[in-house]
């Protein structure tokens, strides 16, 4: 098996990249391990859809001409055969940074969203008619990473984020009850305060409030003599 130190930069990062899943014959003559591809996902290309994770796997998509299974996602890839056109949404392929083309992929062509993990070296670099391998733009990356993460097709590959969420929810919820909690006592100590004040001397009591709402009752004539209140709200 091929060590991340023997890729190259470009390589160890293949997100959004178009490959060929190697056979299982290939991969025993080359010595490269192989993971069998669910379903009828053998010998299709496929686009990765993440980076290398553990045990140098990556999830990958298959690439498909059908759009039409019940209850799975398609995303329509663009440019394919007789067509140089990119601007299709949402999925654009290009061959370098600033260079697009017509690809040998066959109209339509579509990115079937049921994704399954294979090791790297199972995949074969799809290369455009300019030698350049070809990948999804920036913004279709994103686009597609956008609608996996909302379809929960992301979330399986990645249990220990799960683990990590909810152990996160967990001490978020113990805080605030706690802070609840200590908000409650505080309360409840001002009002004892309150009720032994009053009990211990209620004329004492009665005075202070009317004096406190006294003070109240100048300040607000004051701020009328003044103009009134002038109240500044920001939304923003």
């Amino acid at each position: 098996m091929a060590s991340l130190a023997a890729f190259t930069r470009r390589e160890a990062d293949p997100q959004g990249k178009l490959f060929k899943m190697k056979t299982e014959m290939a991969c025993k003559n080359d010595g490269s391990r192989y993971k069998e591809p669910p379903g009828r996902a053998k010998g299709h290309r496929v686009i990765a859809t993440s980076t290398i994770m553990g045990n140098y796997e990556v999830i990958v998509c298959t690439i498909t001409s059908k759009d039409q299974v019940p209850g799975i996602e398609f995303l329509p890839i663009t440019p394919t055969v007789g067509s140089a056109s990119y601007w299709q949404f949402p999925l654009q392929l290009r061959q370098s940074i600033d260079q697009y083309e017509a690809t040998d992929l066959r109209p339509p062509s579509y990115l079937r969203l049921e994704p399954f993990k294979v090791p790297f070296e199972m995949l074969l670099p799809h290369t455009s008619s300019l030698g350049g391998h070809l990948s999804l733009s920036c913004s279709s990356i994103r686009s597609l990473c956008d609608k996996m993460g909302a379809l929960g097709l992301i979330k399986p590959f990645y249990p220990e984020w799960e683990e990590k969420r909810k152990e996160l929810e967990k001490q978020q919820k113990m805080e605030a009850e706690q802070v609840n909690l200590q908000y409650r006592n505080v309360q409840a100590s001002m009002e004892k305060a309150k009720l032994e004040r009053q009990s211990a001397d209620p004329e004492a009591y009665r005075k202070m409030c009317e004096d406190q709402g006294m003070q109240w009752e100048d300040w607000a004539d004051a701020m009328e003599e003044h103009g009134g209140f002038d109240c500044y709200y920001d939304f923003w």
